[in-house]
């Protein structure tokens, strides 16, 4: 009696044909995260079987990261710029098509780059914005991979001026008069 057939079954999911009789492989066993386990079916012209197992563990996907690194990485940062440029790193082992960042108070946008990032000209609005940047969702595991940046903006404070235009803008005027008409200008 000879070998007729040898099949494969992965308890995962997925089963096939092998090629090759007494000499045989299978090739493409999709692997699941955690423990396949593969069972290779061997069956003669007589319809007896046998079999062996071979226990695969596949690794865990990795969860995409996305880090914040400038301007500032502790996951706060001041300042009274009306504007905000940001860089980071990602990483994800499917790999990464594109980082996008928000902003909690209104705007959004794509990065420059994927594993190194950035973006510029972030628009703030005064008091305190959230700026979230992320790897949208494409691996297996759903996993979108972000970080946050609590960015508060407080403008600089417009500081009142005062010219006087008449009767000169200069810093001296000379007059034979005993009382002075003048006229001010305040900004502020």
């Amino acid at each position: 009696m000879g070998i007729s057939q040898v099949t494969w079954t992965n308890d995962r999911g997925g089963s096939g044909a092998c090629t090759g009789t007494t000499n045989w492989s299978a090739s493409g066993i999709a692997l699941y995260e955690g423990t396949n386990v593969i069972t290779a079916t061997a069956q003669d012209t007589a319809g007896n079987t046998a079999s062996a197992i071979l226990t695969v563990n596949s690794p865990i996907d990795e969860l995409p990261t996305v880090t914040i690194n400038t301007p500032s990485s502790t996951g706060s940062y001041n300042t009274q710029n009306d504007t905000l440029s940001i860089g980071g790193t990602a990483s994800d082992d499917e790999g990464i098509a594109q980082v996008t960042w928000t902003n909690d108070k209104g705007g959004n946008g794509s990065c420059t780059g994927t594993t190194d990032w950035s973006a510029s000209d972030i628009e703030l609005y005064e008091g305190t914005n959230i700026i979230t940047v992320h790897r949208p969702a494409s691996d297996s595991s759903g996993g979108t991979g972000s970080d946050t940046l609590t960015v508060t903006y407080t403008p600089l404070e417009t500081i009142p001026t005062v010219d006087i235009t008449d009767p000169t803008s200069n810093d001296s005027y000379t007059t034979t008069q005993s009382t002075l008409n003048n006229r001010r200008q305040c900004i502020g």
